[in-house]
């Protein structure tokens, strides 16, 4: 996967190398030709579900291949030390959003959802429940897979319409259970664990650094999400517990508090992490991802060419764009 991803352009993966023949495959087709042994298999299923949020059926190689060399190579996207999983924020990561925000607090409005984007002549109306915006430019940041929400008008492009019908979000479900202590520090366990088995794959200890609760986290993901979505909260919680038993004991069944998140019902976002290029979407509709259309730009961490998918593919998408609308 790294040495392939080598030859991934960023900027334009459509014309790298074998670009349609690695975009007619799933990175799925291209395990069941390279892996001979069923646990191999197996395990970088896991691994790959953990760094897209869905099954390899569903992801394009060349998208698995430009997403690898956007974050560097496979090991830096599923290690902890030095890796992409390896900091956490103190306070949060939506400190990044908020202290960016605070510049200019007064000129933000919330809770007023873009209804509609009408371009014309040399102005832009942004039109929501509440009131009418103008603009010279607009620059729009939500998923392409939410963006068949705004009526605009004109109508976009048949190529970039169609490019957003193509790019579904990750499924995802986050799972807490909240201990007196982390107690599996005691039997020097990390917390850390992965399995093919049951709903919860994948676990960290996101306990706060002084220790004074004990918090392990899991991922539900890809195909597991779904079916997660279709059982009780109780069942749910059960599921959940049961995987934590199963790694660290059977005190992990017993937490003063567990809380579950479904990403995917979120009504901003419909899924984590980032949305996903299947089969023939980046060789036949990817030159339209970043392409304005008239006073329109477009952002987000789908459009980074550099990690891809995270916080800071995001911020540097902001800095794309802004860079874009000011040089115009």
């Amino acid at each position: 996967m790294n040495k392939l991803s080598k030859t991934i352009n960023l900027a334009e993966p459509w014309i790298s190398p074998n670009a349609h023949q690695l975009d007619s495959m799933t990175l799925a087709t291209w395990m069941s030709q390279q892996m001979r042994f069923d646990v191999a298999r197996q395990f970088f299923k896991l691994a790959a579900e953990a760094i897209w949020a869905a099954d390899p059926a569903e992801i394009s190689m060349l998208h698995a291949l430009f997403y690898t060399r956007s974050g560097r190579d496979l090991d830096t996207l599923m290690n902890i030390k030095n890796g992409a999983q390896e900091e956490r924020f103190v306070g949060g990561a939506q400190l990044i959003a908020d202290r960016m925000a605070a510049t200019f607090s007064e000129q933000l409005i919330f809770n007023s959802p873009v209804k509609a984007i009408i371009q014309h002549g040399e102005q832009v109306s942004v039109i929501t429940d509440k009131k009418t915006y103008q603009a010279q430019r607009v620059i729009v940041t939500v998923p392409p897979s939410l963006q068949h929400r705004i009526d605009f008008q004109p109508l976009l492009p048949a190529q970039r319409a169609q490019l957003i019908q193509r790019i579904p979000m990750g499924s995802v479900w986050k799972c807490y259970a909240i201990y007196p202590k982390p107690f599996w520090r005691e039997q020097g366990l990390n917390g850390l664990a992965a399995t093919p088995d049951g709903h919860v794959t994948v676990t960290f200890d996101t306990s706060p650094k002084d220790g004074r609760q004990g918090i392990l986290m899991g991922f539900v993901l890809g195909n597991q999400a779904k079916e997660f979505s279709g059982l009780s909260d109780s069942d749910r919680k059960l599921s959940a517990l049961h995987s934590f038993a199963t790694f660290f004991g059977q005190e992990a069944l017993s937490p003063i508090h567990y809380l579950d998140h479904s990403f995917m019902d979120e009504e901003w976002s419909r899924g984590c992490y980032a949305g996903l290029m299947g089969p023939g979407v980046w060789t036949t509709l990817g030159s339209s991802l970043r392409k304005p259309v008239g006073r329109i730009h477009w952002a987000g961490t789908e459009t980074s060419d550099i990690w891809n998918g995270y916080i800071d593919g995001a911020v540097r998408s902001g800095e794309r764009v802004a860079k874009e609308v000011l040089s115009i």
